[in-house]
């Protein structure tokens, strides 16, 4: 390969991670946001739904707390670290379990804490 195609591909690297970068943070200014007219739950509910649930699914519950207005299962699995198809399986357990709810948005499935 020549130094310019390397740099190329370089740059379009690059200017891929940058789009990714402004998306988190627009995300993360529309969570900041909305964190101010969230009503939280209390701390008696979380301790409540941590004693009662599996411990491999604390850190999905956790995940779920963290994005105050719901996540899809690729946005928990990053947050937990584990993969999409582990935490769809969590998620749907949560909701059986009628912890969280399921909101449908197109072909879009978002998880929310139920409170």
């Amino acid at each position: 390969m020549e130094n310019k195609e390397v740099l190329a591909k370089i740059l379009g690297s690059l200017e891929r991670i940058e789009n990714m970068l402004v998306k988190v943070n627009n995300r993360l200014e529309l969570m900041e946001s909305d964190k101010e007219s969230h009503d939280p739950l209390s701390s008696l509910d979380i301790v409540n739904i941590l004693q009662n649930i599996d411990e491999n699914l604390i850190p999905t519950i956790r995940a779920l707390f963290v994005l105050t207005n719901g996540g899809n299962a690729e946005e928990i699995a990053a947050l937990t670290g584990r993969s999409r198809t582990r935490e769809n399986q969590h998620l749907n357990k949560l909701s059986d379990l009628n912890y969280v709810e399921k909101i449908r948005k197109g072909r879009e499935i978002k998880y929310q804490v139920k409170y």
